[in-house]
This record gives structure tokens, sequence and C-alpha cells, in this order.
């Protein structure tokens, strides 16, 4: 993580407007890390296990996931080393190898998944309300694949200076780390920071109480996890 950033002329009520303008790959290798039976998409079609777990092991408690035995294959976490190579027309790819000889290649579009800023405060350091997980109305860990060079996050204001905050870069991931897996990588990125007023026209206006996103090709809203959680937390 990288953070957090004081903004200056930013006040509680302003919207911060985050123009994502680089993604540069620091190595030329991810990781792939899967982690069997979790994720949004753990139970099959027929609402049954995947293949090698049970029912009982679909998102089970820590107690009782087999991290105890030291060996991550265990509890279903395996990570791979993928490597980063030119393909057709100069295009980056992730490579990852299928068995034998075989292997599948798919393009990066680096992002990071994490951008946030504070929005509120506690008694103590592990309060829930600053569990970083969930995404919050700060936005926080969001990972959105649309928010890669182009795009412009808004986030409203809560504290003097935002304290904008951003990490977990992304090589490439799908439409939501939907079974917790994504290509993760270093990357040095650049973002142009704008403070954007009541009444300027600068931000959409639902930016500066919830947090919205856009492309050249979309507007982009952001789904919370819990959003009348995130509400109580401010």
């Amino acid at each position: 993580m990288t953070g957090p950033i004081y903004v200056d002329g930013a006040q509680p009520g302003d919207a911060l407007k985050i123009a994502v303008l680089s993604m540069l790959p620091r190595v030329p290798y991810g990781v792939v890390s899967s982690r069997h039976g979790k994720g949004a998409l753990a139970r099959t079609p027929s609402d049954g296990a995947p293949d090698g777990i049970t029912l009982d092991e679909v998102m089970p408690p820590v107690a009782t996931d087999g991290r105890s035995t030291g060996d991550p294959t265990r509890y279903g976490n395996v990570s791979v080393f993928t490597p980063v190579r030119r393909g057709r027309k100069g295009v980056p790819s992730g490579v990852m190898k299928r068995g034998g000889s075989g292997s599948v290649t798919f393009p990066l579009r680096p992002f990071m998944g994490i951008m946030g800023v504070a929005f509120t405060s506690a008694s103590g350091l592990t309060d829930p309300l600053l569990n970083s997980i969930p995404p919050t109305l700060g936005g926080g860990n969001i990972d959105i694949n649309l928010l890669g060079v182009g795009a412009t996050f808004y986030l409203p204001v809560f504290t003097e200076g935002t304290l904008f905050y951003t990490g977990d870069p992304h090589h490439a991931m799908g439409n939501g780390e939907v079974a917790l897996t994504a290509m993760e990588g270093s990357l040095r990125a650049t973002f142009r920071l704008t403070v954007c007023k009541p009444g300027s026209g600068d931000a959409p206006s639902v930016a500066f109480h919830y947090p919205f996103a856009e492309t050249p090709e979309a507007w982009v809203p952001i789904g919370l996890s819990d959003p009348d959680g995130s509400g109580a937390a401010r």
C-alpha cells in the first residue's frame, strides 16, 4: 500500500477525482493464486461442490479449513508463477502452463485493486469499522478491472486532506475476483488527483456521496457488499 496521501484543498463534502494516467509493470511476471472452494462461484451450477471437496468445505471456517497442516495445497491455496511474454503485435500477455507442454495466454490489463480515502474513525486499530476487506463509501478494496489507464474514479471526501491511498496491483483479472483469483504483480502507477467542489460541475453529482467511476466507453456504478453497514460506519 502507498499512502495516506494528503491532498491540499480537500474538505468534507468535496469529491476527489482520480485520473489513472499510467500503469507500468515493474517486473516481467506475476502470481495467480487459486483458493479452491472459495469465492462467489465456489459451488457448481448444480449447487454441488467442486471436485475434490465436500459442501462442508465450501467457504469453511478458519478453524476447520485445514490450514493448521501448514500445507497450502491441503486447504485449496495454490499459487502459480506466471511470466509475461510479448505476444502478437508486441502485446504483453500472461502465460500459464496447462499440463505437459501446453499453455494458456491472456492479455494484461493492469489496474490497482485498492483505491480509497479515509471515511471513518474508530477507538482502536482492530475495530470492525476499520475492516479493510469490504469496499466502503470511501472506496478501498474495490477490485474493478475497468479502472485501468484512461479511467477516472471519484470518491466523496470525508476528512480534511481526504488521505488517498492505493495498492493491490493487478496485471490482469476477470470480471471480479469471483474465485479470489487474479494475476497480481508489481506496478508503478501514476494518478492525477483533483479536488472537485460541490456545484462546480467537475464531478457527477453522485460522486459527492458515493463511489463512482467512468471510462471512455462507459459509466461504472460502484456496488458495495454492505452499503448499509458502510453508511452506518460513516
